[in-house]
């Protein structure tokens, strides 16, 4: 499921990158895609944040329970509080990781000592994993926020009209076609392995558009993933920034179904 949710995210970022390069198109496309709010052009240096996961503190909450009977026999160790993020204008994005770790103080009552390790080693990578995911999507989100570079596409041809726009482009393997009609934009991707189609809404921030919500389905020859992410913002000091980030998915495969929801907070701004 991890390795899934990683790429839907993957497209999610390209989707809301579009960054495309060719010197006779640039301005037209630059020009049409300044109708969008980017943090990098914003008056600041550094924000930071503390994230808060709905799904990780209700993981820990579970594992400390499975373990309770064991008091005394084992020292669980964790700082979920400390997850946190800065964006940097120049350096970007980056993380201070939580930590999560289960050690034997005493063989004490402990009837299969290999068995209770064993379940350690997978709610530590449980827990990675969830760590693993989150950020995956954290970056994703951004890559809305962050004003596009000219060279990491190769735009094909792209036709503009006020506040319609129609972009077809490449990259790498992946051929991808995006139409811009007010607040919306609709996005068809195909790839040898990979196809998808995006739908992303867009909201008034100011005089600027902001991503609202974005609906993705992804389809592989072996599995069909629906997901559906929304938005609230809050101001920090006058910056438009993520709140609460809501993660809805549901995953197909042959014979085996999934879904779940994952709600990421971001709380204790403060703008350096």
């Amino acid at each position: 499921m991890r390795h899934a949710i990683k790429i839907i995210f993957i497209i999610l970022f390209i989707s809301l990158s579009t960054s495309l390069s060719a010197a006779d198109n640039w301005q037209e496309y630059s020009t049409f895609m300044d109708r969008f709010y980017y943090l990098n052009k914003q008056n600041f240096n550094d924000i930071s944040c503390r994230i808060k996961v709905s799904t990780l503190d209700a993981s820990l909450a579970q594992v400390r329970e499975q373990l309770k009977p064991l008091e005394g026999k084992i020292k669980i160790t964790e700082n979920s509080a400390e997850f946190s993020l800065n964006y940097n204008k120049d350096s970007g994005l980056t993380f201070n990781l939580p930590s999560f770790d289960v050690k034997i103080v005493s063989d004490k009552g402990i009837k299969d000592r290999e068995k209770l390790e064993t379940g350690i080693k997978y709610m530590k990578q449980g827990f990675q994993m969830q760590v693993d995911g989150v950020t995956t999507t954290i970056r994703g989100l951004f890559a809305s926020y962050i004003l596009p570079k000219r060279e990491d596409f190769n735009i094909k041809k792209i036709t503009v009209n006020k506040d319609k726009a129609k972009i077809i482009y490449e990259a790498g393997q992946s051929k991808f076609t995006e139409v811009y009609e007010g607040k919306t934009c609709k996005q068809i991707m195909e790839s040898p392995s990979l196809s998808s189609q995006t739908t992303i809404k867009f909201r008034d921030i100011g005089e600027k558009l902001i991503l609202d919500m974005a609906d993705v389905t992804l389809k592989s020859i072996d599995a069909t993933t629906d997901t559906k992410m929304s938005v609230e913002y809050q101001e920090v000091r006058n910056i438009s920034f993520p709140a609460k980030l809501v993660t809805d998915f549901k995953m197909e495969f042959k014979n085996q179904k999934m879904e779940g929801q994952v709600i990421i907070f971001f709380e204790n701004c403060e703008v350096k």
